[in-house]
């Protein structure tokens, strides 16, 4: 049997609990890393927006 380490360090076997921790883990790291890179995506792309206005002079309200 598979050890799996939980978030918290708990350490559970891999019968048919730890195999849905698993899952429910992959998952949930799966969505955040796809969160946080919109995420990242979006301030860049307001940076740009006010790094031009800013460079030429124009400011849009």
């Amino acid at each position: 049997m598979e050890i799996i380490e939980t978030e918290s360090g708990a350490k559970v076997r891999g019968n048919k609990v730890g195999a849905i921790y698993k899952k429910w883990k992959d998952n949930t790291h799966k969505k955040a890393s796809a969160e946080r890179m919109v995420m990242e995506m979006i301030h860049q792309a307001c940076q740009v927006e006010v790094g031009e206005a800013g460079r030429d002079g124009q400011h849009q309200y």
